[in-house]
This record gives structure tokens, C-alpha cells and sequence, in this order.
């Protein structure tokens, strides 16, 4: 891991129902769970986690900044910060990478960097309705007959 650590993750999980997990079924609710402390006062900083799969490709990603979410740290402050999803994902093992930088450029001004903070594994459905790397929001099939 990298970065300037004057903001931290002090404790990382991924939770189902408050329990910490590491193996979550195709399509559960999860949330991935960090505990941030600050050293100094900032307001211009994003969190953000990226999955990879087995290869190391990001299969997602996002941050506090896409999501419209304002982030305000204070020196010697603690702060809980959940990012709740449903995990959508085809079966086999994944890593989770996060970071805490500049909300305007990724690159600029990081402060805590940690790639393959944790591993987890996703398991498939009973009766999946699908395959690939991701499940897609099918909302419906139409078949028309045409003369």
C-alpha cells in the first residue's frame, strides 16, 4: 500500500447481515465495511473501492465523488464508511482495492492506497440464470410472432 496516510483505513470487511464474510452467493446484499481515522482536516477527498477479478482486471469501481457523496474528515476523528451493494457477479475469486484521494484526480493527493486489501470468493446461484463475469439487470424477453 501507498500514500500519504494523514487519512487511513484502520479496519476493513465485507459484511452480510453484520457478519464478516469472505464467500457471499451470486446477487446477495453485502457492504463493504471500513473503519477511517484522520490526522489532518480534510474536505476535498474521495473514498473509492475497485473489484478485480482473478486476472487483476476491474471488473467495477466507483468513489464517493461519482456517487455525489461529500466527504468531510477531522483531525484525530474516526468515521464509519459503508459502501452497500448487491454483488452481481459470476462465480470465482475476487480481490477488493481501495483508496482515499483528491476527489478530482485519483492520482493526485493520495492519501491511503491499498490494492488487494481483501479477498473474497462468490459462489454460484442455486438456479443461475445466467453466465459471464457480471448479471446484467435483464428486465424482460419479448418474442413477437411476425407473418
Amino acid at each position: 500500500f501507498f500514500g500519504e496516510q494523514n487519512v487511513f483505513i484502520e479496519e476493513i470487511y465485507i459484511k452480510k447481515n453484520n457478519e464478516i464474510i469472505n464467500k457471499v452467493i451470486c446477487n446477495e446484499k453485502v457492504e463493504f465495511f471500513m473503519k477511517i481515522g484522520a490526522r489532518e482536516d480534510f474536505d476535498n477527498l474521495a473514498i473509492g473501492i475497485m473489484i478485480l477479478d482473478k486476472f487483476g482486471q476491474t471488473i467495477y469501481g466507483t468513489n464517493t465523488k461519482l456517487l455525489n457523496k461529500k466527504i468531510h474528515f477531522l483531525k484525530n476523528h474516526k468515521y464509519i464508511v459503508k459502501f452497500l451493494l448487491t454483488l452481481s457477479l459470476g462465480p470465482g475469486k475476487y480481490t477488493l482495492t481501495v483508496g482515499i484521494h483528491n476527489k478530482e484526480n485519483f492520482l493526485k493527493d493520495v492519501q491511503f492506497w491499498y490494492e488487494n486489501i481483501i479477498e473474497f470468493e462468490v459462489l454460484p446461484e442455486i438456479n443461475p440464470d445466467f453466465v459471464g463475469l457480471v448479471k446484467l439487470p435483464l428486465e424482460n424477453i419479448v418474442v413477437e410472432e411476425v407473418e
